[in-house]
């Protein structure tokens, strides 16, 4: 939690390679292609003591599908879709902390289907529509609790999603450890998931973007960060799914970032 007046931000560049594209049954469907390009921020800052405000949000986003008919591929771009929230630190002791935060994301990419997603083997029968957006309103809360070694800690959060116009609610998770091995290298491992609580009054999505109704995933991250100079930092990060996906893409993610303490 940052004190009043001081923060952090961050920028990355992610790319996603698809392989394939995981349906609600979590039956793995083959595409002819797909790749994702997204550039994305985070950051907060203290607004008052134990009370920050925080943003996240896609800066722009890059879609690129595969047409299993023919072999083209169609390049979609949208706006990321802004979080801006509040967390309020409810406890610290000297290794440990206690926070509350609530967010609410704005939809700005639209919801609609951009383009039909095609199975790679004939007769390419339909298996799904690419969305670059959700297109509905999201709210968000969270405890998160962290806890400090000398070198080594760890950090837990569950929360709740409640999404607009009938949208299936989920439930959010993350579990993370990090460590410092030199003073100016350090490492984390975070493992994070949304799942669906899959009710009835919407109709599903089967977006290779995981995008629309009724996605579900967990994954693991592994980030490697160099302090440059003081107060600036670059970082390394590949991530993979874990079990659980329903209605979006599998495959590797790497993302570079570069991020600052004010």
């Amino acid at each position: 939690m940052p004190e009043p007046g001081h923060g952090y931000a961050k920028l990355w560049v992610k790319y996603f390679w698809g392989i394939g594209f995981v349906d609600g049954d979590a039956d793995m469907r083959g595409y002819e292609s797909y790749h994702e390009l997204f550039f994305a921020t985070y950051g907060d800052v203290g607004i008052a003591p134990r009370l920050a405000l925080f943003w996240h949000s896609d800066l722009l986003r890059t879609f690129h599908l595969g047409d299993a008919r023919d072999g083209s591929v169609e390049r979609h771009v949208a706006l990321g879709d802004p979080a801006l929230g509040l967390r309020l630190r409810l406890f610290r002791s000297e290794r440990a902390a206690l926070a509350l935060e609530g967010a609410v994301r704005a939809p700005f990419a639209r919801g609609n289907a951009r383009q039909t997603v095609y199975a790679r083997r004939e007769p390419h029968e339909p298996i799904g529509e690419l969305r670059v957006g959700n297109g509905v309103f999201e709210l968000e809360s969270r405890v998160a609790f962290g806890y400090s070694f000398d070198a080594v800690y760890l950090a837990f959060s569950a929360g709740y999603q409640w999404r607009a116009e009938g949208f299936d609610d989920r439930v959010l998770w993350s579990a993370e450890v990090g460590w410092s091995f030199t003073e100016t290298w350090s490492s984390r491992v975070r493992a994070s998931g949304a799942h669906s609580l899959r009710f009835e009054s919407a109709p599903r999505a089967n977006s290779p973007s995981g995008m629309g109704n009724g996605s579900s995933w967990a994954g693991l991250a592994w980030e490697l960060e160099r302090q440059i100079v003081d107060r600036w930092y670059a970082s390394l990060v590949i991530e993979g799914g874990l079990f659980g996906l329903r209605r979006l893409s599998g495959g590797p993610v790497t993302s570079l970032g570069v991020a600052t303490q004010f």
